[in-house]
């Protein structure tokens, strides 16, 4: 019995060293991969009054001709814990192109519920400019009467990308 213990460990450990390669944790680099990581953009706001920057970015261009979006997530220096996403229709400016907002705070996402304004200033030659503000969803009133929510305010987009 104890020999095919062993002999179970051993296989699982060789099959563990040889299913992984150095290029699976190279995805970005693939040229099919349409995430771009930016360098020196930023996202900020005011969450409940305390102000947010987001200084770690990627965006993904989805390619749509019909309808070209850019997908956007931003966190504070790579953190997996607290980001902002959204989508941008890519080429429009004026109002209402901020896109599907929601912001994640250690993983609980609260979502765009409320009447979400935006205005974008610049979305041309890969850099993209625009203001928002709004309220998303936090969850049920402990009460049960309506739910609660957080104020983002005085938002300011500015990236740009490859």
């Amino acid at each position: 019995m104890k020999k095919l213990f062993l002999f179970t460990c051993l296989t699982a450990l060789t099959l563990s060293f040889n299913s992984c390669s150095d290029d699976d944790s190279k995805a970005t680099e693939d040229p099919t991969d349409d995430t771009v990581y930016v360098d020196g953009g930023t996202v900020s706001v005011k969450v409940n009054g305390e102000l947010k920057t987001y200084n770690t970015i990627a965006v993904e261009d989805d390619g749509d001709a019909d309808f070209p979006r850019l997908y956007v997530t931003a966190s504070q220096n790579g953190s997996s814990s607290e980001f902002v996403t959204f989508s941008i229709d890519k080429g429009n400016v004026g109002a209402g192109h901020v896109l599907g907002f929601s912001y994640t705070t250690d993983s609980t996402p609260n979502q765009q519920f409320e009447p979400f304004s935006s205005n974008t200033l610049v979305n041309e030659d890969h850099v993209v400019k625009a203001n928002f503000s709004g309220k998303l969803v936090t969850g049920q009133n402990p009460l049960g009467n309506g739910f609660t929510y957080d104020e983002f305010t005085d938002g300011s987009i500015n990236i740009t990308y490859n």
